[in-house]
């Protein structure tokens, strides 16, 4: 008696899955808000490097800009305040 031999069906529809070679994702493209940001921390660390790191040059020219007229106490505010703004402040690490 001859055993019946199972033959693999060559007409079957039926879907199997093929190993793929695994792909790198692609790296994320920075938002607008990314490129805002860096533009402005850029600017703030060339502004930084610029600025005096002592005070009392900064605050007696703008006395003396005050008393000759040629500048108004807001505008001497808001400059000594934008001042001691960059000069403290530091940008914070990217998070990636």
């Amino acid at each position: 008696m001859a055993k019946n031999k199972k033959t693999p069906d060559t007409t079957s529809t039926e879907l199997v899955p093929v190993a793929s070679p695994a792909t790198p994702a692609a790296a994320p493209q920075p938002t607008f808000a990314d490129q805002v940001g860096e533009v402005v921390t850029g600017s703030v660390r060339t502004v930084r490097g610029v600025l005096p790191t002592r005070r009392l040059p900064v605050y007696l020219a703008g006395a003396a800009l005050a008393v000759t007229g040629l500048v108004e106490a807001p505008g001497l505010i808001a400059a000594g305040l934008a001042y001691e703004a960059l000069r403290r402040w530091e940008p914070a690490p990217a998070a990636h």
